[in-house]
């Protein structure tokens, strides 16, 4: 098994728990228990976060592999690599093509109102996410 901390574990202790057991999956033995913590942020790791708290656009790099439109065709082939950008002024999110040579071109800008729209994140891979943009009923 593997586990990966998140920001909500800070502070936390973690209990492991072994249990021997032989090739066929038969268990011998007693359990063998170890418990740590508490669960403590990286310095460096927590000034970054919360300098990035404090910008007014948030930047995340990403890779687009495959994309639906509804209305239009896409105007771009995929894979390719892409900067999410947010607003947190206007509340806008920027998707930004990153080319080879460094150039940069914008895709497209949602506005990320309460209104619209509903932005739907599913993990689908470790590091795959499925991202749905859809309007409020």
């Amino acid at each position: 098994a593997c586990y990966q901390p998140s920001i909500d574990d800070v502070g936390s202790k973690i209990l492991v728990q072994g249990t021997p057991a032989i090739i066929f999956g038969n268990y011998t033995g007693m359990p063998v228990f170890k418990e740590m913590g508490p669960l403590i942020m990286d310095h460096d790791v927590e000034r970054d976060a919360l300098d990035h708290l404090e910008k007014d656009i948030l930047e995340l790099q990403g890779r687009i592999e495959s994309i639906e439109l509804k209305e239009t065709e896409p105007t771009f082939s995929t894979p390719m690599p892409i900067l999410f950008q947010f607003n947190k002024h206007s509340n806008a999110l920027t998707i930004i093509a990153l080319h080879e040579g460094g150039s940069k071109e914008e895709l497209f800008t949602i506005d990320a109102s309460d209104i619209y729209p509903i932005v739907e994140l599913d993990q689908m891979y470790k590091n795959l996410i499925h991202i749905r943009f859809n309007e409020k009923d």
